[in-house]
């Protein structure tokens, strides 16, 4: 390889050119054109430790996050076009949060569990819509299986969701209402624990939309109010954030495609198994099961 300052020969591994003393800037591969299987062939095949210039780890980690999404089993999403209107809610959603996890937990019994995820036209389940909805099927804490799909919410998306999403009223044109998938779904989670990040709001979203979930029969695990309780950064500190973001990335978690409901569901699914390690101390969760 030569400098591309002054040409001059450049000694393997080297950081600074010996002879015009410029940083040596090496190219990167556009990542674009390769696809996540690739990505990660060449993060492994190659001395990446030597030129972290390169070979990143974040590439690594977001292709291994794409492969583990599209290996999954796709669960059939039936939508019944003729019904046209929902029940309508008469009375306000309440929930309690329900973590009873700790130490004295036993963990076998944990380890099948749907992760379940929505996206919004916007912050009030009362009047705003769910538009995109997804469920990761876990068994023995491995992702097996999505559902997910679109939903038509009747209204308008405003802009700041788009550009959240990239979800926009064309994108649903032909999608399903969510009462004409609702069956199809109930189904998909019938009789599950169920794991959310911040399950108010998800679940508040399913509450007016028609979906009402029993929390006194269904267990519910709210990944952010665990991560609030056990996870802490290498100072011990509390992170600046809770968010699903910010939490999966201080766990090594790199999400592909945030803010889609079956990105998000993976993650906070990932999420899960690492405070699963966290209050087990036992890496392995196989070890768990």
């Amino acid at each position: 390889m030569f400098c591309v300052q002054c040409g001059n020969q450049l000694k393997p591994n080297t950081s600074f050119c010996t002879n015009c003393g410029k940083k040596v800037v090496y190219p990167e591969p556009d990542f674009r054109k390769l696809n996540s299987y690739e990505i990660i062939e060449k993060y492994i095949t190659t001395d990446h430790t030597d030129h972290p210039e390169i070979y990143r780890f974040s590439h690594y980690k977001l292709a291994e996050f794409r492969c583990m999404l599209s290996s999954l089993k796709k669960a059939s999403v039936i939508a019944d076009f003729s019904i046209e209107r929902k029940k309508r809610v008469n009375s306000k959603f309440s929930y309690n949060s329900i973590n009873k996890i700790d130490n004295t937990t036993d963990f076998s019994k944990i380890g099948n569990f749907v992760v379940v995820d929505t996206e919004t036209t916007g912050l009030r389940s009362d009047s705003d819509k769910i538009i995109d909805l997804s469920a990761v099927r876990f068994t023995d804490f491995r992702p097996v299986e999505l559902f997910s799909t679109y939903i038509d919410p009747k209204k308008h998306i405003p802009n700041a969701i788009t550009e959240l999403t990239g979800i926009d009223n064309e994108l649903l044109i032909g999608s399903p209402t969510f009462p004409q998938i609702q069956d199809s779904f109930s189904e998909f989670i019938k009789n599950s624990t169920l794991v959310f990040h911040n399950a108010r709001f998800d679940l508040s979203f399913l509450y007016y939309a028609g979906k009402a979930i029993d929390t006194n029969t269904q267990c519910i695990i709210d990944t952010l109010d665990l991560a609030k309780k056990y996870l802490r950064d290498d100072e011990g500190k509390k992170y600046s954030s809770y968010s699903l973001e910010i939490v999966c990335s201080h766990r090594n978690i790199w999400i592909a495609d945030a803010h889609s409901s079956s990105a998000d569901a993976l993650a906070t699914g990932l999420l899960f198994n690492e405070i699963i390690k966290e209050i087990s101390g036992e890496e392995d969760l196989s070890k768990l099961l």
